[in-house]
């Protein structure tokens, strides 16, 4: 198969006797398939063979501000998923994911996320490291849970003062709070 050629998911591409398979692809019964929608890049000199994606992975730089779905959140460490650019102002596709140590949830010493955020909020951060892992931090005023979810009903949370009120069953619950909490364009 010629290089640049445009393939889908599931194209054979070659048999793994000639090439090793690269990015973009999946081996299945020795031969080997794109994995993604792109253009198949062979490499002869290192009998590589790889799809490139038609549209390339978001490039996520220090100081990026994201928009994360929190996942998950163990003692010291809450793992997120990205879901939007703030300033490309675009949707993040791929599956990766950011941590939050909690040494970057606040100025000063905090013990625990008790207070701060919960599973399943969205929450807005500044990426602080790229390597080896994404790193990001709500510690500045400006960052922190942007739409908050009630741990009693997971309704969608009103602001009142600096406390999430729940109209639905009148929970109340505390959050370290974005500035900009509910921005309109992230609805």
């Amino acid at each position: 198969m010629g290089e640049k050629n445009l393939v889908l998911p599931s194209t054979e591409l070659g048999v793994v006797e000639e090439f090793v398979a690269g990015e973009g692809t999946y081996t299945n019964n020795g031969k080997i398939y794109s994995n993604i929608i792109g253009y198949v890049n062979v490499n002869d000199k290192e009998r590589i063979i790889s799809v490139q994606p038609i549209k390339p992975k978001p490039t996520i730089n220090i100081n990026d501000v994201l928009y994360c779905y929190v996942e998950e959140i163990n003692q010291s460490i809450a793992v997120t998923i990205p879901i939007f650019k703030e300033k490309e102002k675009s949707a993040i596709k791929d599956e990766m994911e950011a941590i939050l140590h909690i040494s970057r949830v606040k100025k000063g010493y905090s013990k625990s996320f008790e207070g701060i955020l919960k599973v399943g909020d969205i929450i807005r951060a500044k990426v602080v490291s790229i390597s080896p892992k994404i790193e990001i931090s709500i510690a500045e005023n400006d960052f922190g849970v942007t739409m908050g979810y009630c741990s009693k009903c997971r309704k969608l949370m009103v602001k009142k003062g600096n406390v999430l009120y729940c109209d639905f069953c009148r929970n109340s619950e505390v959050r370290k709070l974005s500035l900009n909490y509910r921005d309109p364009w992230i609805l």
